[in-house]
């Protein structure tokens, strides 16, 4: 029987999302973890003994750590991702709990990767540890993973084969902290109001589940007024491929990642702006000296994606105001604003590209894991619309939204247009095709729940941070290539 609200949702307008873990003989929580939401298949928990023997104040704690109670692992892995990514964990299941408007909806069994080492290294040969930990969004299927003695499962499909929810599906957007929009995550529908103009409608790819839209063009435009850049109102033809793909790129949308990760395409952009590639960090640090650059970032200028969907062409415009993001130490000595574009390769010579949590801060997704089709949107900006819940059902192909007027109405206030008198460039987000865009290339911090105990999302409060903990060619850590990496690639 479905719950008494048919709609019941995770609505998520604060920054993290708390989810208690693990129950002890009294039935009482034994962990509580902010998480981001964003994996496949099972969360990423960062477990107790994580913070053991670091030698320095462990930030990871302050999301808090999992208590594994003596579980019984049903699989270990090690890992390599984008992020030269190396650690150790082992796979449990074990209860979880999210408060959510509707009350408390808890998950037995829930499939849970325990993180016990985990590190980034960055291009320096120092490694940083992940502050937060990762909540599943779900699976192909009936959205279990079977092993050996028990089977694993997660909150959108659970609630779904429990006939709690109409389908396993769900709307996801990332919103800024920094300005005041909150995320919104809901299960088994999505919440208009985060989605403006056209939508773009893909088919999923199901090997490792994976969103694998694929990217025409990036260009640089101006919503309102002048371009601060050279009096160029329009930059297309940003975009290098880094493999063949026959004029278009393989980019994989993955919300466990901070960055674009675009190799010789960075580069095209940066000219564009007064940054400054650091090779050690392998990011660009922003001129905060010269006054351009906060003209740049608070003008109604942005970079646009373009795609290609089933639904024709789609362009998501990330406004610059949302790439005025900071490192912090310890990845650099003092704290640096930087933009979020990191040059990459794939390490294992695919040639994807991927578009991490920096890029969903003004992109809507939505997965219908039961129709096989992911959606991207516009999303809109610090003055959204209130929010309107609207459900998926299993054989939903499309979505709604807002008008695309929205995406301006939401901005209004926050830029500052330098020649008020051009006309604004606000037209459907599908855009026009791109142009000769492909040339070749070579191959949380604790706390941020409201008052109404709504589960939050996204530490992304112009801050990546992390624990700077060994030098490369230290002593290294147990690894081997894992035989299910979905949980790594969304």
């Amino acid at each position: 029987m479905k719950h008494p609200n048919a709609e019941i949702r995770a609505l998520i307008y604060a920054q993290a999302i708390t989810v208690s873990v693990g129950t002890n003989e009294s039935g009482n929580a034994l962990s509580s973890v902010d998480l981001y939401p964003g994996g496949i298949v099972e969360s990423i928990i960062v477990a107790q003994d994580y913070c053991s023997g670091m030698g320095v104040v462990c930030q990871a704690a302050l999301a808090g750590l999992y208590d594994i109670n003596d579980l019984p692992a049903v699989w270990e892995w090690g890992s390599v991702s984008a992020l030269n990514q190396t650690g150790v964990a082992e796979e449990v299941v074990d209860t979880m709990s999210i408060e959510i408007e509707q009350g408390l909806i808890t998950v037995d069994n829930s499939t849970i990767s325990a993180v016990h080492r985990e590190y980034f290294e960055i291009p320096s040969g120092f490694s940083y540890t992940p502050q937060v930990g990762i909540l599943s969004l779900g699976q192909g299927g009936d959205g279990t993973k079977p092993f050996n003695y028990v089977t694993g499962q997660n909150f959108p499909g659970y609630l779904a084969t429990q006939n709690i929810t109409s389908s396993n599906s769900f709307g996801l957007h990332y919103g800024s902290a920094s300005l005041g929009l909150g995320g919104s995550l809901v299960w088994d529908g999505y919440d208009q109001s985060r989605v403006i103009g056209k939508i773009g409608v893909f088919q999923h790819y199901q090997q490792g589940d994976l969103v694998v839209p694929l990217l025409l063009d990036i260009q640089i435009g101006v919503e309102n007024g002048t371009s601060p850049l050279n009096n160029s109102n329009s930059i297309t033809s940003l975009l290098q491929l880094n493999e063949s793909f026959n004029g278009f790129q393989s980019t994989i949308v993955n919300p466990l990642v901070p960055y674009f990760f675009l190799p010789e395409t960075c580069a095209n952009i940066a000219q564009h702006l007064l940054v400054k590639l650091q090779p050690d960090i392998g990011l660009y640090i922003r001129n905060t000296d010269d006054p351009q650059t906060k003209r740049v970032v608070q003008s109604p200028t942005y970079p646009a994606l373009v795609f290609q969907s089933t639904s024709g062409y789609l362009t998501i415009k990330i406004p610059f105001q949302l790439l005025n993001l900071s490192l912090e130490p310890s990845i650099v000595s003092l704290q640096q604003k930087y933009f979020p574009c990191q040059p990459f390769h794939a390490s294992d010579g695919s040639g994807n590209y991927y578009l991490g949590r920096a890029f969903l801060q003004a992109t809507f997704l939505s997965i219908n894991w039961d129709s096989g089709n992911f959606f991207l949107a516009q999303g809109p900006g610090p003055a959204a619309a209130e929010p309107n819940i609207k459900s998926i059902q299993p054989k939903d192909t499309n979505l709604d939204s807002d008008p695309i007027s929205g995406f301006l109405t939401a901005w209004n206030k926050t830029w500052t247009p330098l020649a008020s008198q051009s006309q604004s460039t606000n037209t459907d987000t599908s855009a026009k095709p791109p142009g000769n865009n492909t040339s070749k290339a070579f191959p949380s911090k604790r706390g941020g729940l409201s008052d109404r105990l709504r589960a939050g999302i996204g530490d992304l409060d112009e801050k990546e941070a992390g624990t700077v903990y060994k030098e490369a060619g230290g002593e290294g850590l147990p690894h081997e290539t894992p035989t299910d990496s979905r949980v790594h690639e969304m």
